[in-house]
């Protein structure tokens, strides 16, 4: 049985910082005083209180879908760059603010988006991301958060924002194609180490699992190649070795 403890978040809104009260646990799965959740990994949809939010206007998802994945105060500079990088500095915060304006609208209760100082956030209370849980989770590559792994990878459906984008902010495109590389890279190490602490444990069938998902991503990957013949030698199957 897997008991994960909630994270203790210590908000004052000019500073957001998560701690960890049990390094044993991870609050990895979304809770009841979560209204709004975004998932971002593999194609995106967003709930409220469990149904499914429909924001119509794309911009205005894909601002809420930058502030989700990192639920921390991000500069009204770095927004209105992302989303308008060609226009002068003016029009663009005029834009900015009907965009957060239309988010605000759209949004069932507007109080979740926060204004501090010159940056905006949503309230890391009442919203959870599994892109932040999964880059959290990742923190801990080591045997003794064996179990905080496997829920990890589960969390990882696919490319961050799969499948979803602006075609006329590049810079936006741009960040976005950071996140998905760091998200993937992450999703590998979790994945490797997986495998790791699966052959410790004597389980090859679920190390040669993780091996072959892992292959699926990076199939150059020669180390994983290897450690796949010698697994499935271990696992008394020569003629997979072989092939």
């Amino acid at each position: 049985a897997i008991s994960f403890t909630k994270i203790t978040v210590s908000f004052g809104w000019t500073v957001s910082r998560l701690m960890i009260t049990d390094m044993n646990g991870f609050e990895l799965a979304p809770g009841a005083q979560h209204d709004l959740r975004v998932y971002a990994l593999g194609p995106s949809w967003i709930e409220w209180q469990g149904q499914t939010l429909s924001i119509h206007r794309r911009q205005a998802r894909a601002l809420l879908y930058c502030l989700a994945a990192r639920l921390e105060p991000v500069p009204r500079e770095r927004i209105c760059f992302n989303f308008w990088s060609d226009k002068p500095d003016a029009q663009a915060r005029r834009h900015f603010s009907h965009l957060l304006s239309h988010l605000r609208r759209a949004l069932p209760d507007p109080s979740l988006l926060r204004s501090i100082n010159d940056a905006v956030l949503l309230d890391p209370n009442r919203v959870w991301c599994d892109a932040v849980a999964f880059r959290k989770a990742c923190a801990h590559l080591d045997a003794a958060h064996f179990h905080i792994l496997e829920r990890a990878v589960q969390l990882y459906r696919g490319p961050f924002l799969s499948g979803f984008s602006i075609s006329d902010a590049p810079e936006f495109e741009l960040c976005m194609g950071e996140q998905r590389s760091t998200c993937e890279r992450l999703y590998l190490d979790a994945l490797r180490a997986l495998i790791n602490a699966e052959t410790a444990r004597l389980d090859y069938s679920r190390a040669i699992q993780y091996a072959r998902v892992y292959l699926d991503i990076e199939a150059m990957a020669e180390d994983i190649h290897r450690n796949l013949l010698v697994l499935h030698l271990l696992n008394g199957d020569r003629p997979a070795a072989l092939q």
